[in-house]
């Protein structure tokens, strides 16, 4: 499954889960998003086999992405669970930091396995890691995998669209890999330890006459699987690492099944409200007070505010007005037609490097 397969199923709902396997992982990466220690929370195996056993052998998920902490601190569950997707016909994606590599030029034949099973196995690739994983170590396990079969990728951050970093990363990676690695450009949010080293974005004006502007929000597209065993709407860290708000929970128990996620997520009014219009304009929908006190928030701190129980009803209703039919048909007719030219995640300037060698091994 090539790279940009995965960017296009990003924008269908419930196309895909990610699934944390563990808040643990040995780097200590001065960036990292989920604040992982090898310490960490990580939920019981057989709680995430029940999960994914709950799965039809047809239908939605399409795809099941594999993150941590370090996914690969868990080979054996990772084993299982891939297991178990294939025998789904849902295909496995693996996001890994390469930390075996940080004193050997090879994976370790257990982890070797583990990735040679995979439908696609992503590495990160940014300043931080470079720390302690070499970056050329890391391009030469991605040809090794290329060549055996496995599509792959690279997750390359930079701290800013100006970032030196970026191209100069870029240019390494397409001479190392002879072009035929897709890259996957991302930049620092302002979550975890990566507070300290960007800041959020500025509340803008966002209002085309006098109206606020719809900004989508694909990241409520597919549901996450905790490490500590709830299911969220959002894969935001801010999220994921703590206590979900109200409207973006869609269980607090590890022994949900697939079926229960799939309603509470394909049911939800403010769930899809985020997903089609974006929260700062749910967030002027629901007027008054909402309005007023969200008026200076950031994205996805707009988000956050709206499960506040002081305005929930109004939050719930506009919601409801947002997504009412024929309108909402329409609108994910649009985002779907949208989404098939520039799937979410993509950064502007860097799309190309999505396609490189896109295929080649599906």
């Amino acid at each position: 499954m090539d790279l940009e397969t995965i960017l296009k199923l990003r924008g269908e709902p419930l196309a895909g889960i990610y699934l944390s396997l563990t808040q643990r992982c040995p780097l200590h990466c001065a960036h990292c998003s989920t604040e992982s220690t090898l310490t960490g929370e990580q939920i019981a195996s057989d709680e995430l086999v029940a999960f994914v056993r709950s799965m039809p052998y047809h239908g939605t998920p399409s795809l099941l992405y594999f993150t941590g902490g370090e996914a690969l601190m868990r080979p054996k569950l990772i084993e299982t669970l891939t297991g178990e997707a294939h025998a789904r016909s849902i295909s496995t994606v693996l996001l890994t930091g390469g930390f075996f590599l940080r004193h050997s030029d090879r994976a370790p034949d257990r982890i070797w396995s583990v990735l040679a099973s995979q439908d696609h196995v992503s590495l990160s690739v940014d300043r931080f890691h470079e720390d302690e994983v070499p970056r050329a170590r890391v391009l030469a396990l991605l040809t090794r995998l290329a060549a055996s079969g496995v599509d792959t990728s690279v997750q390359l951050t930079g701290t800013n669209l100006g970032d030196p970093y970026i191209e100069t990363a870029i240019q390494d990676i397409r001479s190392r890999t002879e072009g035929q690695t897709p890259i996957l450009v991302s930049l620092l949010a302002p979550v975890g330890r990566a507070k300290q080293l960007v800041s959020a974005e500025p509340a803008v004006d966002q209002r085309v006459y006098g109206e606020v502007i719809a900004q989508p929000c694909a990241a409520a597209n597919w549901p996450v699987y905790t490490w500590d065993g709830r299911v969220t709407a959002c894969c935001n860290q801010e999220v994921v690492g703590r206590r979900a708000p109200t409207h973006l929970s869609l269980s607090e128990t590890p022994s949900c099944t697939w079926r229960e996620t799939y309603v509470a997520h394909s049911r939800s009014d403010v769930v899809k409200a985020i997903r089609l219009v974006g929260p700062r304009q749910l967030a002027a929908l629901s007027g008054g007070e909402v309005r007023v006190a969200t008026a200076n928030k950031d994205y996805c701190s707009t988000c956050l505010r709206l499960s506040d129980a002081r305005w929930e009803a109004a939050v719930t209703s506009a919601a409801r007005r947002a997504t009412r039919e024929p309108l909402a048909s329409r609108m994910e007719d649009l985002l779907a037609r949208r989404y098939a030219i520039h799937p979410p995640g993509m950064q502007p300037g860097y799309d190309s490097l999505t396609r490189v060698a896109g295929g080649l091994h599906s």
